[in-house]
């Protein structure tokens, strides 16, 4: 475990709430307070092009006192839900609510062993199908090439500090063109319950929509899973978004039984 993990655990300890379940060491950025009674650190996301906030304290305040010095827009991922009424107070709105689905069980997958694997040299069009996909459901950005690329090679940090193995992405054509894209990674091996599948990113191309492309996608998706033995499948979705939803749950999907990812966002001044 690494010196910084250590500390961010550490930090988790001590306070009653924090921000920085999931959050990679290449995003924690640049420490804005360190005291007894709050860690604050923000950081740019170039993808977003937005300024990041993430914080462990006791008291919601001492963000709030900090969010008010910034003249550009602010994102608050992973927000306690007893904080929404006080940050919506101090001009926060919501930007989106993510929740977990979990398929407990891939027995009922279909054995697949055709599977259409992005090339290296296909990552820029499937960068340009999930930027024409931005904002299309709360909370997505698209990916860049680099992204696709990283994904693919297992270079950036998603992979490498989750553990992921047998990443892939699987892509859905009509007329050798791509239509669609999924990205697919298995994590979880040293665990006791086995390994999981997580469903990084599953898009269509806009001028596919409406031919079931996404259910093709999922179905090979689970597939590959299946065949790299994986126990169940995860995947996050915006609980906004209902029709993807209605497929993940007609393919066997449950949400979790809590309130999920609730990332707020505040307009500078």
């Amino acid at each position: 475990m690494g010196e910084l993990v250590v500390q961010i655990e550490n930090i988790k300890k001590k306070f009653k709430f924090n921000s920085l379940a999931y959050v990679l060491d290449s995003e924690i950025g640049e420490v804005v307070v360190d005291n007894e009674d709050a860690l604050i650190t923000k950081y740019f996301d170039p993808q977003q092009n937005l300024l990041i906030y993430r914080y462990a304290l006791d008291d919601v305040r001492y963000l709030i006192d900090y969010l008010k010095q910034e003249n550009q827009n602010v994102l608050v991922p992973f927000v306690d839900y007893s904080f929404i009424d006080t940050l919506e107070n101090a001009g926060l709105v919501v930007r989106s609510i993510f929740k977990d689905y979990f398929k407990h069980n891939l027995e009922d997958v279909e054995d697949i062993n055709d599977f259409d694997v992005l090339e290296l040299s296909e990552a820029h069009r499937a960068s340009m199908i999930t930027q024409n996909a931005r904002n299309t459901s709360r909370g997505f950005f698209g990916q860049t090439t680099q992204w696709i690329e990283g994904w693919m090679l297992g270079t950036i940090d998603d992979v490498k500090d989750i553990g992921v193995k047998h990443q892939k992405i699987l892509v859905y054509r009509e007329h050798q063109e791509i239509a669609g894209i999924i990205c697919l990674g298995l994590y979880g091996y040293d665990k006791e319950s086995g390994p999981i599948l997580w469903i990084r990113e599953l898009v269509v191309d806009q001028a596919y929509q409406g031919q079931k492309i996404g259910q093709r996608l999922l179905k090979k998706g689970l597939s590959y899973g299946k065949l790299k033995h994986a126990r169940k499948a995860f995947l996050h979705v915006d609980e906004l978004n209902k029709n993807a939803i209605h497929i993940y749950e007609k393919y066997g999907f449950v949400s979790a039984d809590d309130i999920g990812q609730i990332d707020m966002i505040y307009h500078g001044k």
